[in-house]
């Protein structure tokens, strides 16, 4: 659904400039590791806890990945304020009593930092693309690319579309809210 989308404002749009197509690819790549990660999250951790960590740990290490990549400078309130909600966050992962599973905490935040680098390479590809509709648009149109390779070669034709088909109107669901 996502790539119908980027399909259809494809044509409206100018193309990124010459400068972004790099950030083009890498976030195609990016993207796929995150949803790798996050599928293995899900897979060897509780739900529970492997979203909110996710989720929780990602913007401090956005932060720190704007920080090292792109000099982006955080005012001393942002953080502290980025720390409260990354740690509220974070805390509903974690309660009194209740068991720690460590193989689903370090999937988790290997998910948070493929999220991180996606968001800072397309930070980066956005101010490049002359254009962020054009980007955003390539992106969704593009995005399938990897997904679908990786899946066809995992899974076989037979094994994707026996896998995918169950999961379609899900998907077009998904795909749609993820472009809004």
């Amino acid at each position: 659904a996502g790539a119908l989308v980027g399909l259809c404002a494809v044509p409206f749009l100018p193309l990124p400039l010459p400068a972004a197509w790099p950030f083009l690819g890498a976030a195609l790549a990016a993207h796929l590791a995150f949803f790798l990660a996050l599928a293995r999250s899900y897979r060897v951790g509780d739900f529970s806890q492997a979203y909110p960590i996710a989720r929780g740990a990602n913007p401090l290490i956005v932060a720190l990945v704007a920080f090292v990549v792109a000099g982006e400078r955080l005012t001393p309130t942002s953080l502290v304020g980025m720390g409260l909600v990354a740690g509220g966050i974070a805390a509903l992962a974690v309660s009194p009593g209740r068991r720690v599973d460590w193989r689903g905490v370090l999937a988790a935040l290997l998910t948070a930092v493929t999220i991180a680098v996606s968001l800072v390479i397309d930070g980066l590809g956005v101010r490049k693309a002359g254009n962020p509709l054009s980007y955003l648009a390539w992106i969704f149109f593009l995005d399938f690319v990897p997904i679908t390779l990786y899946s066809l070669r995992r899974y076989g034709r037979q094994g994707f579309v026996e896998r995918a088909r169950p999961l379609v109107r899900f998907g077009l669901l998904g795909g749609l809210m993820n472009t809004t």
